[in-house]
């Protein structure tokens, strides 16, 4: 049976980067929603989904996604997984994107 989260509240967070670990259980599903940070999501262990403009992305352990502020996405799990997430809030130096983008990740993050 799908489990539904609810989305993290980051856009009140004190300092410029929210940093955030999770275990999630397979087939948790967290809906659309939309951050005013940027979205780095670290996969440690597991796999996840995530939709945004019409678009999944499959992200499995040791790669991570750049979710840019202001994108719709959903958030699925495709199996158990530990992920480690960062928030990052805006700044004028950073690129203005519409597209996620994966990233090759290592353990050093």
């Amino acid at each position: 049976m799908e489990q539904i989260g609810t989305p993290i509240d980051c856009d009140h967070a004190p300092s410029a980067v929210m940093m955030r670990a999770a275990d999630c259980p397979s087939r948790l599903l967290i809906p659309y929603h939309t951050h005013r940070r940027a979205e780095l999501v670290y996969v440690t262990s597991g796999t996840l989904a995530v939709t945004a403009n019409d678009t999944v992305h499959t992200v499995s352990a040791d790669q991570a996604l750049l979710i840019p502020a202001g994108l719709s996405h959903d958030m699925r799990m495709l199996s158990d997984a530990s992920v480690l997430t960062a928030y990052i809030a805006p700044t004028p130096a950073m690129p203005c994107e519409r597209q996620c983008r994966t990233l090759t990740a290592s353990n050093l993050l």
